[in-house]
């Protein structure tokens, strides 16, 4: 089957192809950030972990340590929309095809961060 997914004229096009691969690699080093992540903040025996914080008003979302892992299933929603989103734009124009894929990619790089703020938000 995925052989010939990969026949198709859409996934034939370089810069979807290459752009569709960088998100799924960014994907694949958020998911191991997060399992990580993860396992220090249970080694440390966290039962409620800070996930998100205001300057002004400091810590106002806590909850418990596995609700991180909606970082990557948001990230993957991300791509798995963008991919269908790209692929109705294949025939009316390859620069919203390549925008949409390569969004997928940028979206996986804020999401990185997003999982490194939230660990560095737990260490103190």
């Amino acid at each position: 089957m995925i052989a010939r997914l990969y026949q198709t004229v859409f996934f034939r096009d370089r810069l979807f192809f290459f752009a569709l691969a960088a998100a799924f690699l960014f994907h694949i080093a958020l998911w191991a950030i997060v399992v990580r992540i993860w396992m220090f903040l249970k080694e440390g025996g966290e039962t409620y972990i800070a996930l998100h914080s205001r300057v002004f008003y400091g810590v106002d979302f806590i909850g418990e340590p596995y609700l991180i892992f909606g970082i990557p299933i948001v990230g993957l929603a991300t791509i798995v929309v963008n991919c269908m989103l790209a692929r109705k734009a294949f025939g009316v124009s390859r620069f919203l095809m390549g925008a949409l894929s390569g969004m997928s990619a940028i979206t996986q790089i804020f999401l990185i961060m997003v999982a490194f703020l939230v660990f560095q938000l737990n260490l103190y």
